[in-house]
């Protein structure tokens, strides 16, 4: 389908579109033409699309985190948009191309205070906290010794330690560990929060259970650095310990992938777009944080993974016992799944 932004139809920047055709259409494009497409988020009365149906409520642990990972709400095919100028005075870009020369996009923490009320909404914390308390794969033994890789503002550390595990949470960002620590002091918990490269950070024999969870797994361009990570938890495990790894597989992801989603903020909202890269090796996914006068871009790239492939990674890291699930209710890895979780077992 020819993108719109290709069409014949001319159109005035500023002026406002018909939305009838899919997401897809209206943000193709490479990233200059991306620009041009600056939501109106200050004109709300622009904004008229149509609101997914809630699914009714469910028993099964699979089921009631469906809406974890992926979120977001495809472009509605009614409605209206505007678009603006991007080099007009009114609003401001502010793009990835800003970071400082050489950072790689998980080392920016503009990108996660600018973006955390998606990626660590209240809700995705209160669904962390019912894995926690709830599913299957997290039944350590008291007093476990739990390393979080990636543990960001705490989403699973707090609620581990509030089980009574010992809890250890490692973050690059400074940003997200101040706020895992004001996490854990509200929740009345103790957690040792290290700020470290979970590409450096090893102590070894020191863990019972290591965890890496939310999509955190594949941030590295260099995949030997990303087995790295999984070497990294072998070395940090005691014999008999478990590494636990929760991604979007890429059997999952193939069958969501498409029309970009929108989240609606209460002072604005969030455009995502996926784009599959070397031959479905990894993903780009692009931000779009429209706030006000400000318009925020930012890209992430990952690694995406099928279940032999994050399977031979983990046999490749010194891993033995090696599993597959398809959600936290410990479900089969299988054309239901809605996550890839992986469990590893250090024997030596």
């Amino acid at each position: 389908m020819e993108g719109f932004l290709n069409r014949r139809e001319p159109f005035v920047l500023g002026s406002r579109l018909p939305v009838n055709c899919c997401g897809r259409d209206l943000i193709d494009g490479d990233a200059n033409q991306r620009v041009l497409l600056l939501l109106q988020a200050s004109d709300t009365s622009l904004l008229r699309f149509p609101q997914l149906a809630e699914e009714p409520a469910s028993s099964n642990l699979a089921r009631e985190f469906d809406h974890w990972v992926p979120i977001g709400r495809e472009l509605g095919k009614a409605g209206t948009m505007s678009v603006s100028d991007p080099t007009s005075t009114s609003r401001r870009w502010i793009g990835a191309e800003e970071r400082i020369a050489g950072m790689a996009w998980y080392e920016d923490d503009e990108l996660w205070s600018a973006f955390s009320s998606v990626m660590f909404s209240p809700e995705r914390a209160g669904l962390a906290a019912e894995v926690v308390a709830r599913s299957p794969l997290f039944g350590f033994p008291p007093g476990a010794r739990v390393l979080d890789q990636c543990c960001g503002i705490g989403m699973f550390a707090v609620p581990l330690a509030r089980r009574g595990y010992a809890v250890t949470g490692v973050d690059l960002s400074a940003i997200m560990l101040a706020r895992a620590e004001e996490a854990a002091a509200d929740a009345g918990v103790r957690i040792r929060l290290v700020r470290s490269d979970v590409l450096q950070y090893v102590q070894p024999g020191s863990f019972d259970v290591v965890l890496n969870l939310f999509t955190s797994f594949g941030y590295f361009d260099d995949p030997e650095q990303n087995l790295q990570v999984l070497r990294n938890a072998h070395a940090s495990l005691a014999p008999g310990g478990q590494l636990v790894v929760d991604v979007l597989g890429k059997e999952v992801y193939a069958g969501w992938v498409g029309p970009p989603k929108v989240v609606d903020l209460d002072n604005g909202m969030v455009v995502m777009r996926d784009t599959i890269l070397d031959g479905w090796t990894r993903f780009r996914t692009d931000w779009t944080l429209v706030h006000g006068d400000t318009a925020k871009h930012a890209s992430i790239t990952c690694f995406v993974y099928s279940a032999a492939e994050l399977v031979a990674l983990f046999e490749a890291a010194g891993f033995n016992d090696v599993e597959c699930f398809g959600g936290f209710g410990a479900e089969p890895y299988d054309n239901h799944a809605k996550r890839l979780i992986v469990r590893g077992i250090r024997v030596d």
